[in-house]
This record gives C-alpha cells, sequence and structure tokens, in this order.
C-alpha cells in the first residue's frame, strides 16, 4: 500500500489440509492479483504448494515462527529454497518489506504492460487444482 499498489490479506492459512486451502486461494485468485507474497512459519510448505497451484509469481516469506531445529524461520526458509516449484521467488526470514517491494515491482511493470499497445499483461489464470500452468500441446501436435 506504500508504493500505491492496491493489496489484500488471507490470513491463517494451512496446508496441513489442502482442502481447507482451495476455497481461499480461489477468493483471492477472484482479486485477480499479478503477484501472491504468501507468508509461511514452521514447516514453510505453503508457498511451493500455492506455487503449484497458480499461474502467476508467488513469493514465500519465511517467518520466524516454529520450534526445535528450524524454529526461528531457518526451517521455513530451507524449504522454499528446495522447493521445485516454478514461479516462486524467496525472500530471507522476516523480510516483508523485501517481499513486498518486489511485489510492488512486479505489479507495476504487469500494469505498464497492460497500458503498452501490443502486450500482453500477463498469462491467463487458473483455478486452483487445475494443474495452475495451464496446458501445452504435445509435441507433433496442431494448437488450434
Amino acid at each position: 500500500e506504500a508504493c500505491g499498489v492496491e493489496t489484500r490479506l488471507q490470513a491463517d492459512l494451512g496446508v496441513a489440509g489442502l482442502h481447507r486451502l482451495l476455497d481461499p486461494l480461489s477468493e483471492v485468485l477472484r482479486w485477480d492479483p499479478d503477484v501472491l507474497i504468501v507468508a509461511a512459519g514452521m514447516d514453510g510448505v505453503l508457498p511451493g504448494v500455492v506455487s503449484g497451484l497458480v499461474a502467476m509469481p508467488v513469493i514465500g516469506l519465511p517467518v520466524s515462527t516454529g520450534y526445535g531445529l528450524g524454529g526461528q524461520g531457518e526451517g521455513a526458509l530451507l524449504t522454499m529454497l528446495q522447493s521445485c516449484a516454478t514461479g516462486l521467488l524467496v525472500v530471507n526470514v522476516d523480510n516483508g518489506v523485501g517481499a513486498g517491494a518486489a511485489a510492488a515491482l512486479i505489479a507495476s511493470r504487469a500494469a505498464s504492460a497492460s497500458r503498452s499497445p501490443g502486450r500482453t499483461a500477463r498469462p491467463a489464470r487458473s483455478t486452483p487444482g487445475s494443474g495452475g500452468r495451464g496446458r501445452s500441446p504435445r509435441r507433433g501436435s496442431r494448437a488450434g
């Protein structure tokens, strides 16, 4: 908001029960965001899961909640850094300012692209559970 970008908050989503994530994520996608910031402590798996379900950049923000060996955010950070989810950008533990700055830059570029003639602002959105990234034609098949 400080950068002049509209923001929305959806709090306290977990991934322990995937079914609890899908409805709130669908609501977030109806807002048509250009980028998501997903904060997670404990095991830090939520940003990777969300990134696998949506077709937009996701910024993983590890937070210093948890217990045991990775209790100061190290566990969450390492999980996010080792994720194979495409489109996942990770900032350092508790670096909400860095996550917000990166999100503002991404949103600004998307807005700029949508105002430029002949340029597409972003790829079509998908809904949770649909595979996230869309489908590409098989090798040898015709698009159309």
